[in-house]
């Protein structure tokens, strides 16, 4: 079962801008696309990256929460 991180952090800029991404950890470590450690809030094994997304946006109802294209593209919405 993959395990998720989601980057504190929102984007800067770009299309994504405001956005928080969810990221593929075992994926992203291979394509380089993780963010920094610190970072980094574990929401641990889920079955998918859908439900990743679901269990991100229930604690965190305010953030806007996309997949990464590289690593988590099934749940990248743009």
């Amino acid at each position: 079962m993959p395990h998720f991180v989601l980057n504190e952090n929102a984007q800067t800029e770009g299309k994504h801008k405001g956005q928080r991404e969810l990221h593929n950890l075992s994926v992203g470590k291979e394509k380089g696309c993780l963010p920094d450690d610190i970072n980094q809030i574990h929401l641990f094994e889920r079955p998918s990256c859908r439900e990743a997304v679901l269990l991100a946006r229930a604690i965190y109802p305010d953030w806007s929460i996309n997949g990464c294209a590289y690593c988590a593209p099934e749940c990248d919405e743009g």
